[in-house]
């Protein structure tokens, strides 16, 4: 068995989130209740990593020990059988966000500009479109550096800028 606390960063419950065990013998899920507790019970002896899914806005969905990834998670050791671990918090820590105006040479908003930024580490990239006034968000940002790029649909060349490091 194991039990823990879902918690935002400034120690806040994260309701319903999603927990996941992975393990040899396969997955295991609880929701957390309004206090953000979960139990997951019936678990093999052995490695179990933790996936936990905040569902709430903002929120880095991430694997026990702040990780992007599996291989780098951090693994909850079950002893044996009616082994109980508590893990304590697991802080759901907040996303990172980008945001700004594309403008041509003249200053004028570029509409429809993708809009991508890409890690500089391991992580998917993420892309938007401008609004009509140039506007972008880029949201669920994990913290690190990124390239941002710039892709027009008015036939100019794509634009790479320095990369970034987001907090």
């Amino acid at each position: 068995v194991i039990v823990g606390q879902v918690v935002d960063s400034t120690g806040v419950a994260v309701a319903d989130a999603r927990v996941s065990a992975y393990a040899s013998s396969g997955v295991t899920a609880a929701t957390t209740d309004p206090f953000g507790s979960f139990v997951l019970a019936d678990l093999a002896a052995g490695d179990v990593h933790l996936f936990v899914d905040p569902v709430e806005p903002g929120l880095l969905d991430e694997w026990f020990g702040g990780s992007a990834t599996l291989a780098n998670s951090t693994p909850v050791v079950i002893d044996g059988p009616g082994a109980f671990v508590a893990v304590g918090k697991v802080v759901a820590r907040p996303a990172s966000s980008v945001s700004g105006q594309v403008t041509d040479d003249l200053g004028e908003p570029l509409l429809f500009t993708k809009v991508t930024a890409t890690p500089s580490g391991p992580g998917a990239s993420q892309s938007v479109h401008t609004a009509t006034n140039g506007s972008y968000t880029l949201t669920g940002l994990r913290p690190g550096s990124y390239v941002v790029s710039f892709e027009s649909g008015i036939l100019r060349p794509p634009w790479s800028g320095p990369a970034g490091v987001f907090y």
